[in-house]
């Protein structure tokens, strides 16, 4: 053994307690880790997870910032709907207001009317030396409108349910009259007036008057002419329109909307003629047309929905709304399939707040198919297709006249009974009514109708345009027929 060596232990035991040689703990500490760890703790989360919760947030944002947009638009739709409403009520009440004062001094005038005839029913009789006044044996009797006839248009709510009353002719003191009608009083043998191929006009509540715009014929420059009447003054009255749109027949296009205080009107078979008036300041504008959302040329029918807001476009089975405050088109339904390819028609009904669509004709070269198919656009944007028109019934233009009755809501029906063809008429005509609540059809009794040959020019309603009077509860025809042009009112409930 060498010297140096260390002594072995005396034991096993003593060996196996022996305590190992330990590593000194500034051996064993790293400072690289240390700071790894340091830093990992000081940055928090990997940054790749960082930045995805942060795309995330940014999308969640996003989508709220959209629906926060969109719900901004529909509040922004909705106030303009209630300005429009507002204006809307503004102007009956004003109306109320004014037809009130009207109806005062109405009641005011035929009191004085019936004190007069009190007063000249008083005779004298002598009496023992002085003169005594004593009242006739026979009562008085107060003078009526004469059966059949209108003073005024006032007259009409007095007239009974279910009857015709004449109001005004060519040739009496109204001004109305085939002269009025044939190009603002020029003369001629022309059968053609500014009725012709029309079917209705317009009553504006806010002025009390009835306005209808057209014109003669596309072939006569300059002919767009405005007539007016005033029922204050049972006057009517005709201007022509300074513009440079197309000139042509309006057919179904005069159309009203009171709250905007516009009427919109058209010329000829195209989809941009389409023009406006401001009944403020009777100017005429320009206006988005139907063609730019590719409408074809067609006897159009132009209605104006309020409780939409909508001026609606009927033309060649399609169904358009122009929207006021943006000044553009949208189309509501591409196709129509079952109505007639010309002079469907569209009419607004404001005691059920819809819009009946019906009728028109395929006319080809051999033979002409008329529709029946009648359909119903809601205040809820819905088209619903009803129950089909009766088959005598032949909605086209020269065909029939169709208006609303401002009480009961019924679409009222005027038409000229065909034969075996597209102009073959019978002379006789068929009185219709429809109900669109209860999607019901019934004839009515044509013989109250006045005779048509006394009132029409052609034994079809080629030039006979009517119109709704919701504050007379009522409904007027007017016919342009030379010297049998005439206005009659027609009180249906």
């Amino acid at each position: 053994m060498m010297k140096d060596q260390a002594p072995l232990p005396k034991d096993r035991t003593a060996f196996q307690t022996a305590k190992p040689n330990r590593v000194p703990l500034w051996q064993r500490f790293n400072p690289f880790r240390f700071v790894l760890r340091i830093t990992e703790y000081l940055a928090g989360p990997p940054v790749y997870e960082e930045l995805s919760s942060l795309q995330e947030h940014a999308e969640r944002l996003r989508l709220r910032t959209s629906d926060l947009e969109v719900e901004r638009d529909e509040l922004n739709g909705h106030l303009s709907q209630l300005k429009i409403e507002l204006e809307r009520q503004e102007q009956q009440l004003n109306s109320l207001k004014k037809e009130k004062d009207e109806l005062s001094d109405y009641a005011a005038n035929l009191e004085k009317e019936r004190e007069k005839i009190r007063h000249d029913a008083i005779v004298v009789e002598p009496a023992r030396g002085h003169d005594v006044l004593r009242p006739v044996a026979t009562p008085a009797v107060i003078p009526t409108v004469p059966r059949g006839q209108l003073r005024t248009l006032r007259d009409a709510l007095e007239m009974q349910s279910g009857t015709f009353a004449l109001l005004n002719q060519d040739g009496d003191d109204s001004g109305y009259g085939w002269k009025l009608l044939r190009n603002a009083g020029q003369a001629g043998d022309d059968r053609n007036s500014i009725f012709t191929l029309a079917q209705k006009a317009v009553y504006d509540s806010g002025a009390d008057q009835v306005l209808f715009s057209g014109a003669q014929a596309a072939n006569r420059p300059h002919t767009n002419r405005l007539l007016r009447y005033d029922v204050a003054s049972n006057k009517w009255s005709v201007e022509q329109i300074a513009h440079e749109w197309s000139t042509g027949h309006a057919y179904d296009s005069n159309a009203l909307n009171l709250g905007a205080r516009e009427l919109y009107v058209s010329a000829g078979l195209a989809s941009n003629a389409l023009r406006r008036m401001n009944l403020g300041t009777g100017t005429w504008s320009s206006m988005a047309h139907p063609s730019s959302i590719g409408f074809n040329s067609s006897e159009p029918s132009a209605e104006y929905f309020p409780d939409r807001d909508e001026l609606l476009w009927l033309q060649t089975k399609r169904l358009g709304a122009w929207k006021r405050a943006s000044n553009t088109w949208t189309l509501i339904s591409p196709a129509l399939t079952h109505l007639g390819w010309r002079s469907a028609i569209a009419r607004y009904n404001p005691v059920h707040r819809c819009v009946l669509i019906v009728g028109g004709a395929d006319i080809q070269r051999t033979h002409v198919t008329f529709s029946h198919a009648v359909y119903k656009y809601g205040k809820d944007g819905a088209v619903t297709r009803l129950k089909p028109s009766p088959a005598s019934l032949k909605i086209h233009v020269n065909c029939a006249v169709v208006t609303v009755d401002p009480v009961s809501g019924d679409f009222i029906f005027i038409q000229a009974v065909l034969g075996t063809s597209f102009n073959d008429y019978t002379g006789q005509i068929e009185f219709w009514k429809y109900q669109v609540d209860t999607d019901t059809w019934t004839r009515m009794d044509e013989s109250i109708i006045p005779a048509p040959e006394n009132w029409w020019i052609d034994p079809y309603p080629s030039a006979v345009v009517a119109t709704s009077l919701p504050k007379y509860r009522a409904m007027m025809f007017m016919s342009g027929a030379g010297s049998k042009s005439k206005v009659y009112v027609y009180k249906h409930a």
